[in-house]
C-alpha cells in the first residue's frame, strides 16, 4: 500500500502544476506581426580631454565654424571681423589663408546652403615638435546635406567645391612657455563617409 500516498503526490502535484501553469495564460492573443519593444541604446561615453586638448578642441571648433559662416554668406563675414575671431587662437598664415578662402568666396559670388555635420571627432595627445607642442583635431564631416550655388543661384557641382564627405584635420601649436594652442596649419581629405 506504499503506492497510494506516492499516487495521490503524483496526482497533486499534476494539479497544482496545472493550476499554476493555467494562472501565466492570458486570454489576449498573440500579434505574430508586432514589433519587439526597441532596446534603449546604453550612452556613448564622452571622452575626456586633459586642458590642452579641451583647449584645441575649442580653438579649432571656433576656426572651423568661422570657415562654414563664411561659406553661406562671405559678404556678411568682414575681414576685420575674421582678424580679431582668428588672431587669438591661429598663427598668421592660417589667418591669411582664411581671408584667402573668404576673398574667393566673395568674388566667385559662391555662397553654401544647407548644414554640415560632425560626424566624429578625434584629438590626439599632446606631441612634442621641436620647441612646441603639437596637437592634431580631425573633424569628419558629413557635407552630402549641403550645397554651393553661384551668383545666379545655379549649383555648382565641381568636386573641388563640394563633396559629400571630408575629413577636415587641423594641427594647433603651443611655442614653449606659451599660453594657448593655436591653429598652425589645416588640411582636408575626401573620404567616402564618416
Amino acid at each position: 500500500m506504499i503506492t497510494r500516498p506516492r499516487i495521490w503526490t503524483a496526482a497533486a502535484a499534476a494539479a497544482l502544476a496545472a493550476v499554476l501553469l493555467t494562472g501565466c495564460t492570458t486570454s489576449q492573443a498573440v500579434d505574430p506581426t508586432a514589433t519587439p519593444a526597441t532596446p534603449v541604446p546604453s550612452p556613448t561615453p564622452t571622452p575626456t580631454y586633459s586642458a590642452d586638448q579641451a583647449t584645441a578642441l575649442a580653438n579649432a571648433t571656433t576656426f572651423e565654424n568661422l570657415l562654414a559662416r563664411m561659406r553661406h554668406d562671405p559678404r556678411m563675414t568682414g575681414q576685420l571681423t575674421m582678424i580679431d575671431i582668428l588672431k587669438p587662437i591661429s598663427d598668421g598664415p592660417m589667418i591669411q589663408s582664411a581671408l584667402n578662402a573668404r576673398n574667393h568666396w566673395n568674388q566667385s559670388g559662391w555662397k553654401e546652403i544647407g548644414d554640415q555635420k560632425i560626424v566624429t571627432t578625434k584629438v590626439n595627445d599632446p606631441t612634442p615638435v621641436g620647441t612646441s607642442t603639437s596637437i592634431t583635431v580631425t573633424f569628419c564631416k558629413d557635407q552630402t546635406a549641403t550645397k554651393v550655388v553661384d551668383k545666379q543661384g545655379a549649383e555648382i557641382t565641381d568636386t573641388t567645391v563640394h563633396v559629400p564627405y571630408l575629413l577636415r584635420t587641423y594641427e594647433l601649436r603651443k611655442p614653449k612657455g606659451g599660453k594657448t594652442f593655436k591653429v598652425w596649419q589645416s588640411s582636408g581629405q575626401v573620404v567616402p563617409g564618416c
